[in-house]
């Protein structure tokens, strides 16, 4: 054992290598796929960046979404398609977005198609973190999924050993190409449906490069993507003409923002307040919230 575990794994050696020492290869593929700002950190960061997002979510909101005609259509139809969901800033896109892919991760969107995977990406500028906005590691992160999902899997371990024969990959232009095409063979390989979620696709570095990469990725047999960002993106709107969309409504976020607020004086009115609140001035405070606010929903 000590052996292996001194030995310089390449990615053919991952393919054909004994089980005994499968765990070492894997950490040493998984670091290869990585984006190269997150390798020597947490690897899962992306679901952190959902978890964190979906804590902010409170019980019955967000559910026009997947109530939605269009977005049931997106869900169950077996054909590739898309559906883009649009917001102005601050509309409560994010937490929109972090409630869809809960609820497909977790079988309590239906009807899901038979075996289907998700994979997602959730987009920020805010948090200053280049993970979040480099297109590079967009793919890489979506590649890293699709890996963990499908590594035991025969019939995609020669997609995966086509990796070794990657091209010289200093230059940025080389480097993305090969990320995107590696994920258009990884998916055509997959046997499972997959559904591709991604968030603020605006507040990406490269807004025309991911837009374009999601319109290629629609072509392909069994992928059905989700994204989000504002509709006024010059570059995902030329990418993106006859897509399907839904348009955040100011009534649907006035209504979660309703729901959120009334969970958060149910949860403060005793620390709040020595005597209860009379439940005519919190409906006050709810519409003095929401009439200040003008549809701008960022739940804390």
């Amino acid at each position: 054992m000590k052996f292996y575990l001194e030995t310089r794994v390449s990615i053919s050696d991952f393919l054909f290598a004994p089980s005994t020492y499968f765990l070492v290869i894997d950490e040493k593929f998984a670091l290869w796929l990585s984006p190269q700002y997150a390798a020597s950190r947490d690897q899962f960061y992306y679901k952190k960046s959902q978890d964190a997002g979906f804590q902010k979510h409170t019980e019955g909101t967000c559910q026009w979404l997947t109530r939605d005609p269009r977005f049931q259509n997106w869900l169950k139809d077996p054909a590739p398609n898309i559906l883009w969901i649009k917001g102005d800033s601050s509309s409560g896109k994010t937490i929109t977005m972090t409630y869809a892919v809960h609820e497909l991760l977790y079988g309590k969107i239906s009807p899901l198609i038979p075996g289907c995977q998700i994979i997602y990406f959730f987009c920020s500028q805010t948090a200053n973190d280049i993970n979040l906005t480099d297109f590079e590691a967009i793919l890489r992160t979506l590649l890293f999924q699709l890996w963990k999902l499908s590594k035991d899997d025969l019939a995609l371990r020669e997609v995966w050993k086509a990796a070794k024969e990657s091209p010289d990959l200093d230059s940025e232009k080389v480097k993305w190409k090969f990320w995107s095409n590696l994920l258009k063979k990884v998916l055509t390989a997959f046997s499972a449906p997959v559904y591709v979620i991604i968030d603020a696709v605006d507040e990406s570095d490269n807004p025309n490069d991911l837009a374009r990469e999601l319109n290629q990725l629609r072509s392909l047999d069994k992928v059905k993507i989700l994204f989000s960002s504002r509709p006024d993106n010059k570059s995902i709107v030329k990418h993106m003409q006859g897509v399907e969309s839904i348009s955040i409504s100011k009534i649907d976020t006035n209504r979660d923002m309703r729901l959120h607020i009334q969970q958060r004086l149910t949860e403060n009115t005793p620390e709040l307040n020595s005597t209860p609140i009379s439940e005519e001035f919190k409906r006050e405070i709810e519409d003095t919230l929401i009439t200040k606010a003008n549809g701008l929903y960022e739940p804390v």
